[in-house]
């Protein structure tokens, strides 16, 4: 299985469900009120295609005002837009699909392009099937996991008849998740990173290693971070406040780094995780 088939901008990668997934989102994490909605717009109008939102988020709602005048602004269709939620708490198989289509009624959608069950919950493996039933039911494409470790993971496959599409886990430069990432593609789940910036757990900004190359490249130490984990194949979700940074989050898929410079970043791998999922 191979870590995913680019199409011809190199800005998505194919699914096993036969989707497309941008390999750069935006994540709303703590956006709330009038600031997520005018953020999410502004979003979509600077060129995201993903919106990541849960339930935790408390934020739903406003994501789903954001989308429809993201859309109203740019004149795009909702299918040109790829919406990720989640199932953010422990529950049976009935209330999952009745947590899947509270959060199509927030933000007013007649679908998700991905649903992921959060973490690994008690009841994960009566969750999936849940999310099983959603995509039978057309209020879901793709369903996958999130924060799931190997053994959580095989176990879920022994118990389930679709294929996670996505996990979606810790990933930056100190943290690659490389092993892990390696039995996802042989099951033909895409890992998807979060904190790909470290969310300011790490000063990857004054990292040496990044700077230099950056330097050599006339980009930022952002983008070199960011590139670092696209160019091999890992889509990332992004979060930044303004306009400036979106669009320089996007534009870092418009150069690639060098084999020599790919492997100078590699040996920064050496921390556990800055979230505690180890």
């Amino acid at each position: 299985m191979t870590e995913g088939i680019e199409n011809e901008n190199k800005s998505q990668l194919l699914l096993n469900s036969g989707y497309m997934i941008p390999v750069i989102g935006f994540g709303t994490y703590g956006l709330t009120g009038d600031k997520c909605v005018n953020t999410v717009s502004l979003t979509i109008n600077t060129g995201y295609r993903l919106v990541d939102t849960a339930p935790m988020y408390e934020n739903e709602t406003e994501v789903g005002s954001g989308i429809a005048q993201g859309l109203s602004v740019t004149g795009l269709h909702r299918d040109q837009l790829f919406i990720t939620s989640k199932v953010s708490e422990d529950m049976s198989r009935k209330e999952t699909v009745k947590s899947v289509i509270e959060s199509l009624r927030k933000m007013e959608l007649d679908y998700l392009d991905l649903v992921l069950i959060h973490e690994p919950y008690d009841s994960f493996k009566e969750m999936y099937a849940g999310l099983e039933e959603c995509v039978s039911r057309n209020l879901v494409h793709s369903i996958g996991i999130s924060n799931f470790n190997s053994e959580e993971y095989l176990e879920l496959l022994k118990n389930c008849s679709i294929i996670p599409a996505v996990n979606q886990v810790e990933c930056h430069i100190y943290h690659r998740n490389l092993k892990w990432k390696e039995i996802l593609n042989q099951k033909g789940t895409l890992m998807q990173g979060y904190a790909p910036l470290t969310q300011g757990k790490k000063d990857i900004y004054n990292e040496p290693v990044l700077r230099s190359i950056a330097e050599n490249h006339q980009r930022t130490v952002s983008q070199v971070a960011l590139r670092s984990l696209t160019q091999p194949g890992t889509p990332v979700i992004v979060k930044s406040g303004g306009a400036g940074h979106m669009k320089e989050n996007l534009e870092s898929l418009n150069f690639n780094l060098h084999g020599e410079e790919l492997e100078k970043i590699y040996l920064l791998d050496k921390e556990p995780s800055l979230f505690g999922w180890d």
